[in-house]
């Protein structure tokens, strides 16, 4: 079963690597203070898991079966959301929040269904693999993903208000 989540994560960094070529140039990008707190974040788990390692080892869950397929089921949906949110958004994307020159603001796709769909994937497809590892260590991966990733979308939400004003309050 372990192969199967590494399949899956493999092919979906594989697809994120190829799609990364060509983006637009960033024209105002945001500052580096969403970088703090991931790394933050980072430690705090590194820190967590010194200082409680027999907290980290121990079971969350009884194994069974039926949570790794489960688990694998969300990972690969959360996984190709974000590939399908990934190609609408074409040559808008970048790794760091900021504005690419002659942004536009996407809207198709699964733009029209959520407004940050490579953020929902991605905290499905993590909370879904750790669903299927079933131990503490691994739910702290899935609370310090989900702060990274509300620490970014809000400096992006930012930009994109800005930039946006009426077409990105109303969608």
């Amino acid at each position: 079963m372990n192969y199967a989540f590494g399949a899956l994560w493999g092919a979906w960094l594989l697809f994120w690597l190829a799609f990364a070529r060509g983006n637009k140039r960033t024209a105002r990008p945001v500052g580096l203070r969403w970088r703090f707190n991931a790394l933050a974040a980072i430690l705090v788990v590194l820190l967590g898991s010194r200082q409680c390692p027999e907290y980290f080892r121990h079971p969350l869950r009884p194994p069974r079966a039926a949570w790794a397929y489960i688990g694998l089921a969300l990972t690969a949906g959360g996984l190709g959301f974000t590939m399908w949110a990934r190609r609408a958004l074409g040559t808008n994307w970048s790794a760091m929040p900021g504005l690419k020159k002659d942004h536009e603001l996407i809207e198709r796709g699964p733009y029209r269904l959520v407004r940050h769909p490579i953020y929902t994937g991605l905290l499905l497809a993590i909370f879904g693999t750790c669903l299927a590892g079933g131990r503490p260590w691994i739910l702290s991966v899935v609370v310090m993903a989900a702060l990274l990733l509300i620490v970014k979308l809000k400096a992006e939400e930012a930009l994109l208000t800005r930039q946006f004003p009426d077409a990105y309050s109303a969608a």
